[in-house]
């Protein structure tokens, strides 16, 4: 289950310049159609920011899609982390009674 997104960047002025869309289980990822905008929020840390899927997003496949759009702010994305949680019986194990 896709919970958020997290971006840190070395330069604060970077997070408007950056949007974010995602897919749950596109059939085409070449084409995959209207995706799901989530915004940015600041989060603990120094130029690190979070953007939360709606409720959470129970999928087999995502595709995410990190813009910049060109601008004056100088600087780079130092990291981006995916938060998300397994889903009981939806992934193979080596355990009895699945996840």
């Amino acid at each position: 289950m896709f919970r958020y997104l997290e971006v840190e960047f070395d330069n604060t002025a970077l997070a408007p310049d950056v949007s974010i869309t995602y897919w749950l289980d596109p059939l085409n990822v070449d084409n995959p159609g209207p995706g799901k905008q989530i915004s940015l929020r600041p989060a603990l840390g120094a130029a690190r920011y979070r953007a939360f899927s709606e409720g959470g997003a129970t999928c087999q496949k995502l595709l995410i899609q990190i813009q910049a759009r060109a601008s004056t702010n100088a600087g780079v994305i130092r990291g981006i982390k995916l938060a998300a949680d397994t889903v009981p019986g939806t992934l193979p194990s080596n355990q009895a009674g699945g996840v």
